[in-house]
Protein backbone atom coordinates (compact mmCIF):
# COMPACT_ATOMS: atom_id res chain seq x y z
CA UNK A 1 0.00 0.00 0.00
CA UNK A 2 2.87 2.38 0.58
CA UNK A 3 4.44 1.84 -2.39
CA UNK A 4 1.71 2.31 -4.39
CA UNK A 5 1.25 5.89 -3.09
CA UNK A 6 4.72 6.86 -3.30
CA UNK A 7 4.10 5.58 -6.88
CA UNK A 8 1.01 8.09 -7.48
CA UNK A 9 2.76 10.67 -5.58
CA UNK A 10 5.82 10.31 -7.90
CA UNK A 11 3.46 10.22 -10.50
CA UNK A 12 1.54 13.64 -9.63
CA UNK A 13 4.68 15.39 -9.05
CA UNK A 14 6.01 14.57 -12.50
CA UNK A 15 3.32 15.67 -13.89
CA UNK A 16 3.46 18.66 -12.60
CA UNK A 17 7.45 19.05 -13.08
CA UNK A 18 6.97 18.56 -17.04
CA UNK A 19 5.07 21.82 -17.48
CA UNK A 20 7.46 24.13 -18.94
CA UNK A 21 8.57 26.64 -16.55
CA UNK A 22 8.15 29.48 -19.25
CA UNK A 23 4.69 29.07 -18.97
CA UNK A 24 4.48 29.48 -15.84
CA UNK A 25 7.01 32.67 -15.64
CA UNK A 26 4.47 34.18 -18.71
CA UNK A 27 1.69 33.89 -16.86
CA UNK A 28 2.71 35.82 -13.68
CA UNK A 29 4.28 38.09 -16.08
CA UNK A 30 0.99 39.36 -17.31
CA UNK A 31 -0.29 39.14 -13.40
CA UNK A 32 -2.28 36.44 -13.22
CA UNK A 33 -1.36 35.34 -9.61
CA UNK A 34 0.15 31.81 -8.46
CA UNK A 35 -3.20 29.45 -7.26
CA UNK A 36 -5.07 30.27 -10.75
CA UNK A 37 -1.29 30.10 -12.70
CA UNK A 38 -1.59 26.23 -10.81
CA UNK A 39 -5.13 25.75 -11.58
CA UNK A 40 -5.49 27.01 -15.04
CA UNK A 41 -2.31 26.34 -16.58
CA UNK A 42 -0.23 23.55 -14.66
CA UNK A 43 -2.85 21.25 -13.44
CA UNK A 44 -4.85 20.54 -17.27
CA UNK A 45 -1.64 20.23 -18.92
CA UNK A 46 0.14 17.89 -15.98
CA UNK A 47 -3.13 15.43 -15.87
CA UNK A 48 -2.63 14.40 -19.27
CA UNK A 49 0.73 13.39 -18.05
CA UNK A 50 -0.61 12.27 -15.15
CA UNK A 51 -2.89 9.76 -16.69
CA UNK A 52 -0.20 8.85 -19.05
CA UNK A 53 1.82 7.42 -16.29
CA UNK A 54 -1.06 6.09 -14.58
CA UNK A 55 -1.64 3.68 -17.38
CA UNK A 56 2.05 3.07 -17.97
CA UNK A 57 1.66 2.07 -13.99
CA UNK A 58 -1.54 -0.03 -14.17
CA UNK A 59 0.32 -1.88 -17.70
CA UNK A 60 3.24 -2.36 -15.95
CA UNK A 61 1.40 -4.30 -12.81
CA UNK A 62 -0.46 -6.28 -15.47
CA UNK A 63 2.42 -7.85 -17.29
CA UNK A 64 4.15 -8.45 -13.68
CA UNK A 65 1.21 -10.16 -12.33
CA UNK A 66 0.70 -12.27 -15.40
CA UNK A 67 4.32 -13.80 -15.81
CA UNK A 68 4.13 -14.39 -11.73
CA UNK A 69 1.13 -16.33 -12.38
CA UNK A 70 2.05 -17.54 -15.74
CA UNK A 71 5.44 -19.64 -13.20
CA UNK A 72 3.48 -20.10 -10.59
CA UNK A 73 2.94 -24.10 -11.76
CA UNK A 74 6.42 -24.27 -11.88
CA UNK A 75 6.29 -23.39 -8.40
CA UNK A 76 3.33 -25.58 -7.02
CA UNK A 77 2.69 -28.36 -9.39
CA UNK A 78 4.15 -31.70 -10.18
CA UNK A 79 6.78 -31.40 -13.16
CA UNK A 80 4.14 -33.05 -16.20
CA UNK A 81 1.74 -31.19 -15.41
CA UNK A 82 3.28 -28.09 -15.12
CA UNK A 83 5.27 -28.70 -18.42
CA UNK A 84 1.85 -29.23 -19.68
CA UNK A 85 0.04 -26.36 -18.38
CA UNK A 86 2.90 -24.32 -19.93
CA UNK A 87 2.81 -25.36 -23.46
CA UNK A 88 -1.24 -24.93 -23.55
CA UNK A 89 -0.44 -21.39 -22.53
CA UNK A 90 1.89 -20.49 -24.58
CA UNK A 91 0.45 -22.11 -27.68
CA UNK A 92 -3.07 -20.73 -26.63
CA UNK A 93 -1.54 -17.48 -25.64
CA UNK A 94 -2.84 -17.19 -21.97
CA UNK A 95 -2.89 -13.44 -20.27
CA UNK A 96 -2.33 -15.00 -16.64
CA UNK A 97 -4.51 -13.51 -13.85
CA UNK A 98 -5.42 -13.91 -10.00
CA UNK A 99 -3.82 -13.82 -6.76
CA UNK A 100 -1.63 -15.81 -4.13
CA UNK A 101 -2.04 -13.76 -0.96
CA UNK A 102 -2.68 -14.92 2.62
CA UNK A 103 -4.57 -12.02 3.70
CA UNK A 104 -7.99 -13.10 3.46
CA UNK A 105 -9.98 -16.29 4.18
CA UNK A 106 -8.60 -19.11 0.71
CA UNK A 107 -11.07 -20.44 -1.62
CA UNK A 108 -12.64 -23.63 -0.34
CA UNK A 109 -12.37 -26.66 -2.92
CA UNK A 110 -15.11 -29.43 -2.44
CA UNK A 111 -15.54 -32.95 -3.91
CA UNK A 112 -18.87 -33.71 -4.91
CA UNK A 113 -20.16 -36.56 -7.06
CA UNK A 114 -19.53 -34.54 -10.46
CA UNK A 115 -16.12 -33.53 -9.61
CA UNK A 116 -14.63 -30.92 -7.72
CA UNK A 117 -16.56 -27.37 -6.92
CA UNK A 118 -14.82 -24.13 -5.73
CA UNK A 119 -16.80 -21.43 -3.51
CA UNK A 120 -15.51 -18.60 -2.11
CA UNK A 121 -14.15 -15.12 -2.80
CA UNK A 122 -10.88 -13.46 -3.90
CA UNK A 123 -10.50 -10.30 -2.98
CA UNK A 124 -6.61 -9.93 -4.09
CA UNK A 125 -6.66 -10.39 -7.95
CA UNK A 126 -4.70 -8.72 -10.87
CA UNK A 127 -5.76 -8.95 -14.28
CA UNK A 128 -8.93 -10.32 -13.18
CA UNK A 129 -10.80 -8.43 -16.60
CA UNK A 130 -8.47 -9.36 -19.40
CA UNK A 131 -6.86 -13.05 -17.97
CA UNK A 132 -7.58 -15.98 -19.88
CA UNK A 133 -6.60 -18.13 -16.83
CA UNK A 134 -6.61 -17.25 -12.96
CA UNK A 135 -4.23 -18.44 -10.31
CA UNK A 136 -6.05 -18.69 -7.18
CA UNK A 137 -5.19 -19.81 -3.12
CA UNK A 138 -7.38 -22.63 -1.97
CA UNK A 139 -7.38 -25.18 0.91
CA UNK A 140 -9.17 -28.89 0.25
CA UNK A 141 -12.54 -28.71 2.53
CA UNK A 142 -12.15 -31.39 4.91
CA UNK A 143 -8.39 -31.85 5.01
CA UNK A 144 -7.47 -27.99 4.23
CA UNK A 145 -4.80 -28.80 2.25
CA UNK A 146 -3.37 -25.62 0.58
CA UNK A 147 -3.64 -25.60 -3.31
CA UNK A 148 -3.14 -23.59 -5.64
CA UNK A 149 -5.72 -23.52 -8.65
CA UNK A 150 -5.63 -22.59 -12.44
CA UNK A 151 -9.08 -21.64 -13.27
CA UNK A 152 -10.60 -20.70 -16.70
CA UNK A 153 -12.77 -17.06 -15.80
CA UNK A 154 -15.05 -18.59 -18.32
CA UNK A 155 -16.22 -21.06 -16.43
CA UNK A 156 -20.11 -20.69 -15.89
CA UNK A 157 -19.97 -19.98 -12.13
CA UNK A 158 -17.38 -17.56 -12.11
CA UNK A 159 -18.61 -13.94 -11.91
CA UNK A 160 -16.68 -10.52 -11.44
CA UNK A 161 -18.27 -8.36 -9.23
CA UNK A 162 -19.34 -5.15 -10.46
CA UNK A 163 -17.18 -3.01 -8.22
CA UNK A 164 -14.07 -0.40 -8.61
CA UNK A 165 -11.92 -3.53 -8.00
CA UNK A 166 -13.58 -6.19 -9.86
CA UNK A 167 -13.32 -9.31 -7.44
CA UNK A 168 -13.67 -12.63 -8.53
CA UNK A 169 -16.48 -14.41 -7.07
CA UNK A 170 -16.50 -18.11 -6.72
CA UNK A 171 -20.27 -19.58 -5.82
CA UNK A 172 -20.88 -22.85 -4.93
CA UNK A 173 -23.84 -24.91 -4.67
CA UNK A 174 -25.78 -23.01 -1.91
CA UNK A 175 -25.64 -19.98 -4.61
CA UNK A 176 -27.75 -18.58 -6.95
CA UNK A 177 -25.12 -18.92 -9.56
CA UNK A 178 -23.63 -22.72 -11.41
CA UNK A 179 -20.98 -23.81 -9.11
CA UNK A 180 -17.51 -23.85 -10.67
CA UNK A 181 -16.16 -26.85 -11.55
CA UNK A 182 -12.41 -27.64 -11.60
CA UNK A 183 -10.72 -29.84 -14.03
CA UNK A 184 -7.40 -29.15 -13.53
CA UNK A 185 -5.77 -28.96 -10.22
CA UNK A 186 -1.94 -27.46 -9.70
CA UNK A 187 -1.38 -28.80 -5.96
CA UNK A 188 1.63 -27.69 -3.55
CA UNK A 189 4.31 -29.95 -3.76
CA UNK A 190 5.00 -31.48 -0.32
CA UNK A 191 8.22 -30.85 0.80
Amino acid sequence: MLHEAAYAAEVVRGGILSVDAGQTEAAQTLGIGRARVLRRIVVPQATVVREIAAADGAIGQLLGCHYFMSWSARFFAEPALAARLQRRSAAEQWCWGGGLARQEPALTLTKDTRGYVLNGRQSYAAGVLVADRLAVRAVRAGTGEPLVLVVDPALPGVVVDGDAKDYPTFPGCTSPYAPVRINEMVRRQQS
